[in-house]
Parts: structure tokens; sequence; C-alpha cells
């Protein structure tokens, strides 16, 4: 059995950015002004955007000159 070198897709890298941005930001946001249901949508819309920035980021590189074929 062949070892391949597998990349994660594009967008789940930016899953796993928002994930930290986000949760960085409940986090330290919670620790100063506590626990509010605004909190966990921002996080939620971070780990969203970044995933849709991800996501954008892999058809970019599937369609400019130089990348995969």
């Amino acid at each position: 059995m062949p070892i391949t070198n597998s990349r994660p897709p594009a967008w789940l890298w930016g899953v796993y950015f928002g994930l930290f941005i986000g949760g960085g930001v409940v986090l330290i946001s919670a620790l100063r002004y506590g626990f509010r249901p605004e909190l966990f949508l921002v996080g939620g819309v971070l780990v969203l955007v970044f995933a849709i920035i991800g996501l954008l980021s892999g058809l970019v590189r599937k369609y400019t000159p130089g990348g995969p074929a």
C-alpha cells in the first residue's frame, strides 16, 4: 500500500482557523464580560466566515495558472 502525502482540503484549514479565532474571542470575552448568547453567535459566525474563505482559496488555487492539474 503506497504512502501518499494527502493534505486536508483548504476549507477544513479555514474551519480549524475559525475555531481557533472564534474560540479565542468567545473565551476572552466570556472571561471579561461573562457568558452571553451573543458571544456564541459571534464565534459561530467567525467559524463560518473562515470556512468560506478557505473554500474560496481552494477554488482560486484550482483555477489559477500553475495550480493543480
